[in-house]
């Protein structure tokens, strides 16, 4: 595919978005993969064999496969990215030219070399100023992505921030009913992250209305089911900065999601004081505080001194009973830690 890319340069065939690749699970699984793997492994013969006859083909074909072994191999990267093929281009452009040069020299004619120049150029041209009349307006490119490869959340959820930036006003336009169904249908797709629905949340927000509750479900559920890394990460946090900027956010639901995220990967111990005090100040929960605060205090055994520092903002903030439950966990942790005597009794 990404050959094709750049011998066949046609505009349709960049997605942009690739989350939706399908992976190989075998050589068979699809065809394609064993017919990838001969069509590479000719090529490569191919450069091995012409390497004194034709160097400059030899060392386009290698170059361009070189500049993919780290990002194609066994590394646990995402699968596509266009970005990957850019250094890998100047290789198939060196072979290409050199095969090229190898037939124009046989032609008969200089003015037809001339000429057939002259249309390879003029069609990359053509080609070049429809991608950049398309990727001018970030809508347009927006809605081209999204209905190239509807089976693509990123598009999907990426057409729906179109159109929300687009919306004047937090009132019912039309720009607002758009992005809330794009972003339902962005939900939808298997596989999506929980980012359409944290749009549906903010948009909800924004028009001052309350979040419908499959949208917060489906927050939860894929916080619960699915792999959770850093863009999930990112859901949680950035709906509690939000929320911390006074955006209309349900806070007992925004507890449910940190909570789980809590549950289900490690986190700096500075976020662990930020659920601990969203529970504390917004919910009245002391409980779930406490809980929030010994475990910034537990993940913060790199960082002598930041377990003080968060209790001295509890005291600014204005729960000094909560600082110093805080700072007494604090000692006991550092005294089991240190396995005094005092601290095995206190343990």
């Amino acid at each position: 595919m990404y050959l094709g890319w750049i011998v066949f340069p046609t505009p349709g065939a960049y997605l942009f978005y690739y989350d939706n690749f399908p992976a190989s699970t075998g050589l068979l699984a699809p065809a394609t993969t064993l017919t990838g793997a001969i069509l590479l492994m000719l090529l490569a013969a191919s450069a091995w064999w012409s390497r004194h006859r034709l160097p400059l083909y030899a060392l386009g074909v290698m170059w361009f496969l070189l500049a993919h072994v780290i990002t194609s191999s066994y590394l646990p990267l995402e699968l596509v990215f266009e970005h990957r093929n850019y250094f890998a281009v100047l290789g198939v452009l060196l072979a290409v030219f050199a095969l090229a040069d190898l037939g124009l020299r046989r032609l008969p004619s200089r003015s037809l070399r001339t000429i057939l120049g002259f249309v390879l150029i003029a069609g990359l041209a053509g080609l070049g100023m429809l991608r950049s009349a398309t990727w001018g307006s970030s809508l347009h490119l927006a809605m081209e992505l999204a209905q190239n490869n509807p089976g693509s959340p990123r598009a999907s959820t990426n057409l729906a921030d179109n159109y929300l930036l687009m919306a004047t006003s937090g009132q019912d336009t039309l720009f607002l009913q758009m992005a809330e169904k794009e972003y339902e249908r962005a939900a939808a797709i298997p596989g999506a992250s929980p980012i359409p629905e944290q749009g549906l949340v903010i948009l909800s927000a924004r028009r001052g209305m309350p979040a419908k509750p499959e949208w917060w479900d489906g927050i939860i559920t894929k916080l619960e089911t699915q792999p959770i890394g850093p863009q999930e990460m990112s859901v949680v946090t950035s709906l509690l900065d939000l929320r911390n900027q006074d955006m209309p956010i349900d806070d007992t639901r925004l507890a449910d999601a940190y909570i789980v995220l809590a549950r289900r990967m490690t986190l700096p111990p500075t976020q662990y004081f930020a659920f601990g005090l969203h529970a504390l100040v917004k919910l009245g929960d002391t409980r779930l505080a406490s809980q929030f605060f010994e475990l910034a205090v537990d993940h913060s055994g790199g960082a002598p001194g930041l377990a003080g520092e968060l209790a001295a903002h509890l005291r600014s903030e204005g729960y000094p009973d909560a600082a110093s439950a805080m700072d007494a966990y604090a000692l006991r942790q550092t005294a089991i830690t240190a396995g005094t005597p005092e601290g095995e009794r206190k343990k």
